[in-house]
């Protein structure tokens, strides 16, 4: 009996080291800067005049663009991405644009982290149709 009384304070003297050490580990490699918080956006993000993460268009369309406009929630707004180039309406701009002398394909992005369908939809009818979308 005496014995499994050791045993158990070992253990657990065991576990309360192992933790301790665990955490430590974790605070060293996973240092909260690295967080995506209010001091990251402000750093990485930049909004547009309508409040969205992309570009100033103008609202009327030049006649040799094709207009997508990519909706969405914090996906679509590339939440944890620094570049804004990195964000996919910017990739999907750029794939559909590769190898032309002068781009015709414009992706805006209007997305907010957060917004829901019936949020989407509202802004859409509110506003994404002045710039004039083709899809």
């Amino acid at each position: 009996m005496k014995q499994f009384g050791v045993n158990c304070l070992l253990f657990g003297l065991t576990m309360v080291i192992l933790g301790v050490l665990l955490e430590g580990t974790t605070r060293i490699l996973f240092s909260p800067e690295k967080e995506i918080g209010k001091d990251w956006v402000r750093k990485f993000i930049q909004y547009n005049r309508d409040g969205f993460r992309d570009n100033d268009y103008a609202t009327t369309k030049p006649r040799d663009k094709f207009r997508i406009l990519a909706v969405g929630d914090s996906y679509a707004f590339g939440h944890g991405i620094e570049r804004l180039e990195d964000t996919f309406p910017k990739k999907l701009e750029k794939l559909l644009n590769q190898g032309m002398e002068i781009p015709k394909f414009e992706v805006l992005s209007f997305a907010r982290p957060g917004w829901n369908t019936v949020d989407q939809l509202q802004y859409i009818y509110k506003k994404g149709f002045l710039y004039q979308p083709d899809l």
